[in-house]
């Protein structure tokens, strides 16, 4: 491969105006500063190369030399403002002004034209001044990804993809010290080895296309791999609002417990599951003993506090991964017992019994003899489907056995015998306990 200097620029140039102007076109979807900053820096770095295809002579003024330089140096700063930018902002919608702030490149830019300025007198001086210039900015590339190996959080996102930069800046390295060493004695190397000169230069051509195309493919893929850690942070941030949205409409605001729609959704859902297994299913239905008379005499605020105290005894008997302890409305609470007889939910509401009168919740406007706050509890369990029903035709009886219609007439039934037998406890004094038959 033997091109010519215009021809080499020519051709590097329209490979970075095309990536920059496809880069702009994404930033004018996605609004993103690196994006911009990487469009802005592919298409200033097109200028400076085809910049010298403008005056095509034998030998191009110096100015135009020092000008189309200094734009590819300031692309190149400008790639890296636009790397910094996506690996610092973990959140994407970093400012311009921020990513150019991190960006010290662009001293280098500064600092060029007047050093190229300075050896001007020599033509290879200047082609080094401008090959450690572009060095210089590649190492800075390469040093914000080391930096970056303290920012673990922040950079875990970017994953296989934070590694593609590095391969090209290092190869941009590489070409640039080749070019700084080529060109310190570059007549003496042509003459001795004239041929090896001309592979080492069509090999630096094609590193520098390699280099330009792969830093372009590298930051889209930074760009995709943020997008999608973006994303799943995104989905992961609603999915846990969903599921607090899910627990405040199930949870009681006051004790912390179920709330009535999430007891008639539990119960609905174990009544089916016990039928299908023909276990046994048990409900409390608990009240508190005279609790208007308690939020009367101490007041509202201090009547939640009791809610509160009975709601934590309530919770903590449901030790079960089953079990349900539910707010049923104002002072009467409810728990749902999986797999339990008849005799086992009557040994739980008797330990719930005790664990309330050890509070020594003081209670003066009770009629009760204790002076504390106590309970009456109603127990109820079945086997669904071996419910106790009223005398059907036996047409009917047969129409309606296994219906849902019917399971939800039967698990309605069940309530009512779990309210029963509580009325049956206040009845018989409160402080109490009564198992439905």
């Amino acid at each position: 491969m033997n091109l010519d200097l215009y021809t080499q620029y020519f051709f590097f140039g329209v490979i970075d105006l095309m990536q920059g102007i496809s880069l702009y076109l994404l930033w004018r979807r996605e609004k993103q500063p690196h994006l911009l900053l990487w469009g802005l820096g592919f298409g200033v770095s097109a200028l400076g190369f085809l910049l010298v295809n403008l005056r095509h002579t034998p030998l191009a003024p110096l100015s135009v030399i020092i000008a189309s330089g200094t734009l590819v140096t300031l692309g190149m700063a400008l790639l890296h403002a636009g790397q910094c930018a996506v690996l610092r902002r973990p959140d994407l919608q970093g400012r311009i002004r921020d990513a150019l702030r991190w960006s010290w490149p662009f001293a280098l830019t500064v600092i060029q034209p007047l050093a190229m300025w300075l050896a001007r007198s020599d033509a290879d001086r200047v082609v080094q001044v401008h090959s450690a210039m572009l060095g210089l900015v590649a190492a800075f590339g390469l040093a914000a990804l080391a930096r970056g190996r303290d920012q673990a959080k922040e950079l875990d996102k970017f994953g296989r993809s934070r590694r593609d930069p590095i391969i090209f800046w290092a190869l941009l390295i590489v070409l640039m010290v080749t070019r700084v060493v080529l060109a310190q004695n570059f007549t003496e190397l042509f003459l001795v080895f004239e041929q090896l000169i001309y592979n080492v230069l069509a090999l630096q051509v094609l590193g520098m296309v390699a280099a330009h195309v792969g830093l372009f493919a590298a930051f889209m893929n930074m760009h995709t791999a943020a997008l999608n850690a973006e994303l799943r942070s995104r989905s992961t941030a609603l999915e846990n609002s969903l599921e607090q949205l899910r627990w405040i409409s199930e949870t009681d605001a006051l004790t912390d417990l179920a709330n009535r729609r999430k007891f008639n959704e539990t119960l609905a859902a174990e009544w089916a599951r016990a039928m299908r297994r023909g276990q046994p299913l048990a409900l409390l239905m608990i009240d508190i003993d005279h609790f208007k008379l308690y939020n009367d005499h101490y007041g509202h605020p201090q009547g939640d506090r009791c809610l509160e105290r009975v709601a934590r005894v309530l919770s903590s008997s449901a030790q079960r991964p089953g079990d349900l302890a539910a707010r049923y409305g104002g002072e009467e609470f409810a728990l749902i017992l999986p797999d339990t007889d008849s005799a086992g939910a009557e040994r739980l509401a008797q330990k719930i019994l005790d664990a309330v009168r050890a509070q020594r919740i003081p209670h003066a406007a009770t009629p009760l003899p204790e002076g504390i706050v106590t309970l009456s509890i109603g127990v109820a369990s079945q086997r669904p489907g071996k419910l106790a029903r009223p005398r059907e035709s036996d047409a009917s009886v047969k129409q309606g056995a296994g219906s849902p219609s019917a399971a939800v007439t039967d698990m309605e039934r069940f309530i009512k015998f779990a309210d029963a037998a509580l009325y049956d406890a206040k009845h018989q004094g409160r402080n109490r306990l009564a198992v439905a038959l």
